[in-house]
């Protein structure tokens, strides 16, 4: 028969309030631990958006500058250019506002892939095709600083 004012009473109290701190402290520190890995995840994400957003700024800006490029001198110069030379303008004005329509088109569909709304299928490409469409983007822009660049298949 105990006694409120015992011992054993006291030491279990003193018992059961050591179980609860160390108890509280671990949940604590596990919900530490837990908020600090799913910040880690965040700023890993945002780092890894961050140098998306830099490189498909990049990667926009070519064949927009080319279009906006061209189109001044085909505005500029039209009537003095020779037809081949106003046709090889409109047809890389052409080419290059393809080009970033793809582009944004690949950044929507990035987006849809995010959201589990873009459904993927497989296709068929003809690479040495899209070699040849690159080459002509990056040849126009070499050329555009006095460089050579070709292409070789």
């Amino acid at each position: 028969h105990h006694h409120p004012n015992t011992w054993q009473v006291k030491s279990d109290i003193i018992f059961a309030i050591s179980m609860l701190s160390f108890a509280f402290a671990w949940f604590i520190n596990f919900t530490l631990k837990k908020y600090k890995e799913q910040l880690e995840i965040a700023e890993s994400a945002n780092n890894a958006k961050s140098l998306f957003l830099s490189q498909l700024s990049h990667e926009l800006r070519t064949p927009l500058n080319s279009v906006i490029g061209f189109s001044g001198q085909l505005i500029e110069k039209g009537e003095r250019l020779k037809p081949v030379q106003q046709k090889l303008f409109a047809e890389t004005i052409r080419k290059n506002g393809a080009h970033l329509l793809a582009l944004v088109n690949q950044v929507i569909d990035l987006s849809l892939i995010g959201t589990g709304k873009l459904e993927l299928f497989w296709q068929e490409v003809n690479v040495n095709q899209i070699l040849k469409e690159i080459e002509e983007v990056v040849a126009l822009e070499a050329q555009a600083k006095n460089l050579e660049y070709g292409l070789t298949l």
